[in-house]
């Protein structure tokens, strides 16, 4: 497990601040620093981010250079276990880690932390591999890609951030404060030259600080007897020189996937759910970006012609491989994402437009990869579907199953707008031309099956109307099945319905056969259930 280091104790020992009450904890080989202080418990966010993810030098638990990720592996369940034993948990008597600043804007901010300890505390840095564990980061300011005046606008950058026009910067935040000016808040510069100019202002002009006595209570010691403000003390400008001078930059990645860390691990610490589920689903959104980045750094720097487009050659490539992944779908140049949350290749194929529509699961997993003829938005899954038959227009649910009917029924043409992704009729002559058939043979997509030693007992229907009166777990066919008694948006008259499913949890591949009271028996119904057969491809390549 990444551990801080030893040296925090040591450090605050030779600088002779053992008053802070810095205390040593011993888990194992690991040491960790706790704190009785004034100040807030250290949640369990910032704890896992700042103690353990900020740290890009360690590969325990994400290698960014190798772009893979380690977050369900030991390492990082043992932090997470840590995490959540030290973390804040509203209990402010007990020791914990304390909140401390968690970034300094100007030199006031600093002379918080200062007096929090009467002017003896030591920045120290978070625990880190390599370095300090003292972090900067930037607001940044960028060139549009399209922009007409490129050479213009990196000129104009060049100069705002040039040591002489930093220190013009510097300057002109303390005019502001003179003047009374109204502004927005002036950071801290970006060139070390002007920091010299910062710290001469600074000292010169003094700052108000305040000490704290043991029951909390504030003194402004800002000014001495004459009324004269209080220059910053020689110890605290020189351990905010040494922060500047071996400070590093926030990991930039580390940004992108704050979001994922806290929605993925929030109902661990919440008590709903395991470390391990936790880690899994946080472990399959972060391998998720970083395969993404990676595609994207193998086009870095090529010219959209020369990097690969989707074409209809391309999409038959992917419907070949047996173990289809976001990697390969995500490898071409052209891929769009929509406000719905899915992700799109827009191309056409002997004159007809198409597209390839890629759909996630919140875990990022691959949901579904579906190719769509825009004309008529006739669509299959190209995992289990037969592209063929869409570019010829005789799609089929024979690409999927087959059945054995009574002698007068037949499978009728598929339907690309039967919920949820097509499907066809089972009719009579005499049905054929009525709006209600004989039966129905469906696409499932976004219900949740339940197994239990290897049946499948249960469904929880993406369609909330649909209620099952009977459930029987028919084993021994070539999938596993559930047979229904089930009704449809409350109507009294019940159907027989099957379905068949092979993966436990929120599925994109199933199959659904209904059946009417009016034309099947139960004995009937059981015999076509127990008939039907897959295609190779009917539950995907996996």
């Amino acid at each position: 497990m990444h551990a801080a280091k030893r040296w925090v104790m040591r450090e605050c020992m030779l600088k002779g601040y053992n008053q802070v009450d810095l205390l040593a904890r011993s888990d194992g080989n690991n040491y960790w620093v706790e704190k009785r202080g004034k100040e807030e418990n250290l949640g369990w966010y910032w704890l896992v981010m700042r103690y353990g993810l900020f740290d890009d030098s360690q590969k325990d638990f994400i290698d960014w250079e190798k772009r893979e990720s380690h977050l369900d592996e030991q390492p990082f369940l043992d932090f997470l276990a840590f995490a959540k034993k030290y973390a804040d948990s509203d209990n402010v008597e007990r020791k914990a880690f304390a909140e401390s600043p968690t970034y300094f804007m100007d030199f006031s901010d600093m002379a918080r932390s200062y007096a929090h300890f009467n002017g003896k505390v030591a920045f120290l840095g978070y625990p880190r591999e390599k370095g300090n564990g003292f972090y900067v980061t930037t607001r940044q300011l960028y060139v549009n890609a399209l922009s007409q005046k490129k050479e213009g606008a990196m000129e104009f950058l060049h100069f705002l951030i040039s040591g002489s026009e930093q220190k013009n910067y510097v300057k002109y935040k303390f005019q502001q404060i003179e003047d009374q000016v109204a502004g927005n808040t002036i950071l801290f510069p970006v060139s070390l030259e002007a920091y010299d100019t910062l710290v001469a202002i600074e000292r010169e002009r003094g700052r108000s600080i305040i000490y704290y006595t043991p029951d909390g209570y504030p003194i402004d010691f800002g000014e001495d007897k004459n009324g004269d403000r209080i220059g910053y003390p020689d110890d605290l400008v020189e351990q905010f020189t040494y922060m500047i001078n071996h400070a590093e930059p926030v990991p930039v990645e580390i940004e992108n996937i704050w979001g994922m860390v806290y929605e993925e691990l929030e109902p661990y610490f919440s008590g709903d759910i395991s470390a391990k589920e936790a880690a899994e689903h946080l472990q399959n959104r972060v391998q998720l970006y970083l395969n993404e980045r990676q595609n994207e750094e193998k086009t870095d720097g090529q010219s959209k012609d020369e990097q690969y487009e989707i074409t209809m050659d391309e999409v038959k490539k992917l419907f070949a491989k047996k173990d289809l992944s976001l990697t390969d779908l995500y490898a071409y140049s052209d891929r769009k994402e929509t406000e719905q949350g899915f992700a799109y290749y827009a191309f056409s194929y002997d004159g007809v437009e198409y597209a390839l529509d890629i759909y996630t699961t919140e875990q990022g997993e691959l949901e579904g990869a579906r190719i769509v003829r825009r004309s008529d938005y006739l669509s299959i899954d190209i995992r289990n579907g037969n592209i063929d038959h869409l570019l010829t227009s005789d799609v089929s649910v024979a690409d999927y199953l087959t059945m054995e009917l009574p002698q007068e029924m037949a499978v009728g043409a598929y339907d690309m707008y039967m919920p949820d992704f097509g499907g066809s009729r089972i009719d009579t002559e005499e049905t054929k031309n009525e709006e209600i058939p004989c039966g129905k043979i469906r696409l499932m997509h976004g219900d949740t099956p339940v197994f239990a030693d290897g049946k499948l007992t249960d469904i929880a229907f993406n369609d909330n109307n649909l209620y099952a009166v009977t459930k029987e777990s028919i084993s021994d066919l070539p999938a596993p099945c559930l047979f229904m008694e089930l009704t449809e948006d409350g109507d009294t008259e019940t159907e027989w319905w099957a379905a068949y499913f092979t993966k436990e949890g929120v599925s994109d591949i199933g199959y659904l056969v209904q059946l009417k009271k009016d034309c099947f028996t139960k004995e009937e119904a059981l015999d076509v259930v127990k008939s039907v057969q897959f295609t190779e491809r009917a539950f995907g390549m996996e």
